[in-house]
This record gives C-alpha cells, structure tokens and sequence, in this order.
C-alpha cells in the first residue's frame, strides 16, 4: 500500500475539535496524493489556477482568494499549483463529523 502525503504542509492549530493546515505551493507544486478523513473547510488566500488529480481523472479549476468551500470526506487526490505565483489557502478539517454532513 502506497504512504500518503500529509493533507497539508505544517499544522497551525489542533485540538480534538479542528485541526487547521497550511497548504503552501510554489508555481508547478504538487501536494501528493492525500485523503480527507473529516469533511473540511477551505479558505483560499490567494488566487489559483488548480490542478486536482484523482480516481476520475485530472481536471483544472480556478479559484479566488478570500473565498471559502466547504468539502464532505474525500477521495484520495492530489493537488498541483497550476499557475505562475504561489498559491496558499489555510484547511480546517472538522474532526468531530466523521460523516457526510
């Protein structure tokens, strides 16, 4: 069984309730194949031009800083910085929902 990637670069905070990562990645970064036990909250801090690899193929996305998502639990992926800058967002996983909300 292949090792999976950490979902993020550094954890800023945990407790029981949330953990919250950094995702940092420079122009053409990938972060590795990952999985999101917990649904999760994303805040993206900067623009993005994404590329999100998984079971369905690759597909390429475009999101805006200072906006949020909102994820279930996830299939495993991986994630690359698609475009010319860095891109970063902060991740908050929910671990108290361990199901679909």
């Amino acid at each position: 069984m292949q090792e999976l990637h950490p979902i993020g670069n550094k954890v800023l905070f945990e407790n029981e309730l949330v953990r919250v990562w950094q995702v940092d990645l420079d122009s053409r970064e990938e972060l590795p194949l990952h999985q999101h036990e917990v649904p999760y909250l994303v805040m993206h801090q900067t623009d993005g031009h994404l590329g999100v690899a998984d079971a369905d193929g690759s597909r390429a996305r475009d999101v805006a800083a200072d906006t949020f998502e909102w994820h279930a639990v996830g299939e495993l992926h991986a994630l690359t910085n698609l475009g010319d800058a860095r891109y970063r967002n902060l991740l908050i996983e929910l671990r108290t929902l361990r199901s679909n909300p």
